[in-house]
């Protein structure tokens, strides 16, 4: 078994704990009163919520208040401003996810509420009660995490490779749910991703239950596409790459990416700590190149989050997506 017992019963157990003690409160602006100051709240009805930094630029987005204008005005006409479009806007619904008596989320009454710890236990039940969990996250607007099934193991170029589903997760809806393929690779601890474009999930207007489908088919689908990405991986070993530099600056082209992410690529491209991962220390082949852009899109804190997903992304698509390239340039033939 792959899994540490103890790792995977603390994220679940974090994650059983926030959806046992989240309240899911439906509202409308009528019954909203607002006060701001150091810690800014909202009493709906007769009780009173503390915002969080999230929930306070919600609020302040739902009612069309610019959010640095909303933290640099004074607390009272801050106050009569927020008051003001809650009681003009008074029939409008929203929902709020509440913990240790504070908002920790705002959300919309036309999606349902899915407590994360159901959708976790949608994705065991297509992947199985086997498995090792990587790049676990909790925050208050999402969840993410890496569920690898202990079935799903490969060796390619002498390291080894693990497959499974990656999950981005909100259950206010903060973004939009991605479930995809995920590889990851021992060695350097980085991994790629590869989307389901066949088809969308659906949030507006869904169940609960329907929500909870869409899980266990992504997942199912996410799990079948693994061995895909492992035969296709193996066969990057014999793509040849005589310049990597004009190899990277014509993916980075290729995939719109911008100057810094090319001198990122560049900089690590050299670094010893990648040059560790892969044969010979040298990057001759498209599997070097792959493993490259996926190590930054892992490692790289200078980067943003969307785009070190973008570039997990770009890691599964060229791994899936053989071109024939020229090795010197990378130009597509």
């Amino acid at each position: 078994m792959l899994a540490s017992t103890k790792s995977n019963i603390s994220f679940e157990d974090a994650i059983r704990d926030r959806s046992e003690n989240t309240q899911h409160l439906d509202f409308q602006f009528g019954d909203v009163s607002f006060k701001p100051g150091k810690s800014p709240s909202i009493s709906i009805g007769d009780s009173e919520y503390g915002l969080t930094s999230n929930s306070f630029r919600q609020i302040a987005e739902e009612m069309n208040i610019p959010v640095p204008y909303a933290k640099r005005i004074p607390d009272d006409l801050l106050a009569y401003t927020v008051n003001y479009f809650l009681k003009s806007n008074r029939s409008h619904n929203f929902a709020a996810l509440i913990q240790d008596n504070s908002v920790r989320s705002f959300m919309k009454t036309n999606t349902p509420y899915v407590p994360t710890i159901d959708v976790f236990e949608a994705v065991k039940e297509a992947v199985g009660d086997d498995y090792d969990l990587k790049y676990t996250n909790i925050s208050g607007t999402l969840t993410s995490f890496s569920i690898l099934p202990s079935q799903y193991k490969e060796s390619v170029d002498g390291s080894n490779l693990f497959g499974g589903v990656r999950v981005v997760y909100s259950d206010a809806w903060n973004v939009h749910p991605s479930i995809d393929s995920y590889i990851w690779r021992e060695l350097c601890a980085n991994g790629m991703i590869n989307e389901i474009e066949s088809k969308k999930f659906r949030v507006l207007g869904s169940s609960t239950q329907d929500v909870l489908r869409q899980v266990r088919d992504f997942s199912s689908l996410a799990i079948e596409k693994i061995p895909d990405l492992f035969e296709n991986f193996n066969l990057l070993l014999n793509e040849q790459v005589d310049d990597y530099s004009k190899m990277l600056r014509r993916i980075v082209l290729e995939y719109k990416l911008t100057n810094k992410v090319l001198n990122r690529l560049l900089f690590w491209a050299a670094s010893p700590d990648f040059l560790d991962t892969i044969s010979d220390r040298k990057i001759k082949n498209m599997h070097d190149i792959v493993n490259l852009i996926t190590y930054v899109g892992t490692h790289d804190s200078e980067l943003t989050n969307d785009i070190r997903r973008r570039l997990l992304e770009i890691g599964g698509n060229l791994t899936l997506n053989h071109h024939d390239r020229c090795g010197s340039c990378g130009s597509t033939f």
